[in-house]
């Protein structure tokens, strides 16, 4: 049986996919394609240099099935950010009107440059299908594959889709995502959604949209929409909600409103006659009675005062999320109100459960936020009293997140994790797929809720090249992954036991590591190290390779001297037993110099430390190194070849995101019941 991967990749590269769909609807949908690639690039064209994008688009339209298309599309999106920027798309008003004589609803007003070549290559690619259902694999390749933000850029152009039935498997992952961008994409300022959603498909959308804290009202078509059943299970959210003291979000009374659930009803008559005619919530409920097209709820509301501005605000309620007029309701942006209600609640102190007013809560948060500011300042400036520290080959997904908090203490604002072995062989190429997606997906986020940045390195260990089979597959869906964000290098790879596929898989991955303008990260072998070492760079070198975007890891007193007369990076891992010690990397520094020399810990499953480069500048301080050369071997130098592609920069960690431990990831937060850490609100915090 073929899985997923061989049907999308057949239907792309095959010549003979382009064969029309017996009821021409695909036919008719490619017309209306074509006409948004030539849109999209008018974009494009106008705010960065087009070049790039529209070579893209033309090899995909003009390869064929020994190019492998596939990869072809998933490079191309993969470094789309890297080539073209991530500014505001930042449409003028000619622009959205042109949009929306080929599409009425659409808004790209949350669209970046990025996002519309990473749609617009989908496009190109879509010519080379049949039918819809060949487009819906391959839009679950896409995304089975994309890390978060390619995820965002592919259902935001569900507006651009054709309306297909095929596409409602993949249109009903989005909406039981978790992750809450991904989610926004899709369901937010899109007109697809509406048009095809089935009615309770639509109404899981709607009650998803609470549960993740998203605003009601960007959701196109919610007037139209809002039937009996949504009413009731809306009443069912809000007597949970009441049940546990939880607050609702006020646009649940707009949906309400609309539905024709008696049920419903009656819950709004109740709220009317228990709120108090100067409460926060009382225009909410106003503006939605006005806008019910029931009499009965209208009449809990007549318009005997302008009832569209909302407190302070300045804004209205907006009209099913569409701001470009489909003949809705005249009220605008409730967004900004309802954030304004939400911060003007007042608290009981924990300590001694005291009401505490708006402003007292505004004071004290204003003086957490200035502690925080001089705790990261202190941080950026010198953690742990010795510096900031990279630790370039660190296997974290084999590590606890107790692990990430000690690092993050010692000083390490970054690491690197080359893909590796995990103790046992794998036996399908999907296991690699999946620790892929993991180290560039889960992993980045787990780092960053210790303040930490993560970045990867990914290929095919030599430890599993000699099953040629499976190490074919792999190879070929590296190409899917070596132009994600976060990826600095391709590796680890290498010899271990220095058989003759362990040389093929290698020379295919130099291979690739040229077409990607990637580093490479050696692993040399544990036995007969020397002779491996020698050979891999023997390898390197007659196939091209610059040893100076080369780091050869794992060395030793036997290796050093041939490594960095070649002109390699010299990278030495601290396992005391059976790579190197710290005392040992400190006379092999004093020596040699730092010039080129690395150190990390290459901490793993196995009994290795995560602190190994912070132990390891403390002793070559005790050995009276001086600072500048601790400071290159532990972070100059990593930061210098691992940085050569644009990936990694210093910026990323002396201008961090602020920490936001209440950030969940698909639902998943890494705290146990600790209190968060929380260095400064992000409004964004649902990944």
């Amino acid at each position: 049986m073929r899985d997923q991967h061989d049907i999308a990749a057949t239907s792309l590269s095959d010549p003979l996919a382009r064969a029309p769909s017996p009821d021409g609807a695909w036919i008719a949908w490619q017309s209306s394609r074509r006409a948004w690639q030539n849109l999209l690039r008018s974009w494009l064209d106008a705010r960065v240099d087009g070049d790039w994008y529209a070579r893209q688009c033309q090899d995909l339209a003009h390869a064929t099935a020994s190019d492998r298309p596939l990869n072809l599309l998933f490079k191309a999106m993969g470094i789309a950010p890297r080539k073209l920027g991530k500014r505001d798309l930042a449409l003028s008003g000619t622009e959205q009107n042109a949009a929306l004589v080929l599409q009425p609803g659409f808004d790209a007003s949350r669209w970046s440059v990025d996002q519309a070549a990473r749609v617009g290559l989908v496009l190109a690619a879509a010519g080379r299908l049949p039918d819809g259902a060949a487009f819906a694999a391959l839009l679950d390749e896409l995304s089975n594959q994309g890390d978060i933000q390619e995820q965002i850029a592919l259902y935001q152009g569900f507006a651009l889709y054709p309306r297909d039935p095929a596409l409602l498997a993949r249109a009903g992952e989005a909406v039981r995502s978790g992750i809450r961008p991904v989610f926004a994409a899709f369901a937010l300022r899109n007109p697809w959604p509406q048009a095809m959603l089935p009615q309770a498909a639509w109404n899981q959308m709607l009650v998803k949209t609470f549960f993740l804290d998203l605003p009601l009202w960007p959701i196109q078509g919610l007037a139209g929409r809002a039937d009996e059943e949504l009413g009731e299970i809306l009443c069912d959210l809000a007597a949970e909600r009441a049940a546990a003291g939880r607050g609702l979000n006020p646009e649940i009374w707009r949906l309400l409103a609309l539905s024709p659930s008696h049920r419903g009803h009656a819950l709004l008559r109740e709220r009317f006659a228990s709120e108090r005619d100067g409460s926060m919530l009382m225009p909410a409920l106003r503006l939605a009675a006005q806008e019910s097209p029931h009499q009965a709820v209208r009449a809990l509301a007549p318009p005997r005062r302008p009832e569209r501005r909302l407190r302070t605000s300045g804004r209205n309620w907006p009209s099913g999320g569409n701001e470009h007029n489909q003949g809705g309701s005249k009220m605008s942006d409730i967004q900004h109100a309802i954030e304004e209600m939400f911060s003007e609640r007042s608290a009981a102190c924990p300590c001694c459960g005291a009401t505490l007013s708006p402003e007292m809560l505004r004071g004290l948060l204003k003086q957490a936020e200035s502690l925080q500011g001089e705790k990261q300042a202190f941080r950026r400036l010198a953690p742990n009293a010795g510096g900031m520290l990279i630790d370039p080959h660190a296997h974290m997904i084999a590590r606890t997140t107790d692990d990430y908090e000690a690092m993050a203490a010692s000083g390490v604002v970054a690491v690197i994790e080359p893909s590796f072995w995990l103790g046992q062989a794998r036996t399908n190429v999907g296991s690699f797929v999946d620790y892929f997606s993991t180290i560039t997906g889960f992993e980045r986020f787990r780092a960053a809720q210790f303040g930490i940045r993560h970045y990867c390195a990914i290929g095919l260990n030599p430890k599993e090249a000699n099953n040629r089979e499976l190490a074919d597959a792999v190879l070929d869906v590296l190409p899917r992954y070596l132009g994600k964000e976060g990826v600095v290098a391709l590796g680890e790879i290498g010899y271990d036991e220095q058989t003759e596929l362990e040389d093929r898989a290698l020379r295919a991955q130099i291979e690739l590591a040229q077409a990607f303008d990637l580093p490479i990260m050696i692993h040399t072998p544990h036995r007969d190290k020397k002779r491996g070492t020698r050979r891999t760079m023997d390898t390197l070198e007659a196939c091209g390779f610059d040893p100076a975007r080369c780091v050869i890891d794992h060395n030793n007193e036997e290796t050093v001297q041939e490594v960095l007369d070649r002109g390699y990076w010299c990278a030495f891992t601290i396992y005391p037993s059976t790579k190197m010690g710290n005392d040992r990397l400190a006379a092999i520094v004093e020596r040699y110099g730092p010039e080129r020399i690395i150190v990390d810990s290459a901490c793993d499953w196995g009994v290795s430390d995560p602190l190994a480069v912070a132990k390891s500048a403390r002793i070559m301080a005790a050995h009276g190194l001086g600072e500048a050369a601790i400071r290159q071997v532990v972070y100059h130098n990593a930061l210098a070849v691992y940085g050569l592609n644009g990936e990694m920069s210093e910026s990323d960690w002396l201008e961090p995101d602020p920490v936001d431990q209440r950030t969940l990831y698909g639902g998943n937060s890494v705290l146990r019941g600790q209190t968060p850490r929380v260095d400064q609100d992000n409004p964004d915090r649902i990944v």
